[in-house]
């Protein structure tokens, strides 16, 4: 199996499941984000695999990938109380967690743009994800990783970049 594009260096990845016969995949990255790097998820039967930007869920026991909706990944943190994964790109966040509908792993939102640039993590509290981003300026702010929603009042700013790409039309 492998993962990823070509044009970037590659990795092999042994998957050792709990039942079954153990497994290598190749990985390449995409170049665009952070390095290689494999994350528990919220279903025991699936990794994340984080491959230059690129992240890849696995199901370790069926040998089957399938790339996430996200780009340029260049963070990613565990939210245990809230059971996900959260990933995040330049300017916005990515819930990775079981779906209501049917208990499936999967992206099970999109914060939208939370900062016009460098979107981070810096401390989960429960539920919440204390956050920083530019935004004109190093702006803190808060997101309930339940739902990917901004909590709280924006961060002040008054940077024209950032009200060009903040507005809701």
């Amino acid at each position: 199996m492998e993962l990823g594009s070509a044009n970037s260096v590659e990795h092999n990845v042994r998957f050792v499941p709990d039942e079954g016969a153990s497994w290598v995949a190749a990985v390449r990255g995409e170049g665009d984000g952070m390095g290689f790097a494999i994350r528990t998820t919220p279903d025991p039967h699936r990794a994340c695999v984080l491959a230059g930007g690129g992240a890849y869920l696995v199901d370790v026991h069926e040998r089957t990938s399938r790339r996430l909706d996200v780009s340029a990944v260049q963070h990613v943190v565990e939210v245990p109380e809230a059971d996900l994964l959260v990933l995040a790109d330049f300017t916005d966040l990515f819930g990775v967690g079981r779906r209501e509908s049917d208990g499936r792993l999967d992206q099970i939102w999109a914060s939208g743009r939370v900062a016009t640039d460098d979107v981070r993590v810096v401390r989960v509290d429960g539920v919440m994800l204390e956050c920083r981003g530019l935004d004109g300026y190093d702006a803190p702010f808060t997101v309930d990783a339940r739902t990917g929603a901004r909590v709280g009042r924006p961060a002040k700013s008054s940077s024209l970049f950032s009200f060009l790409f903040n507005r809701k039309d």
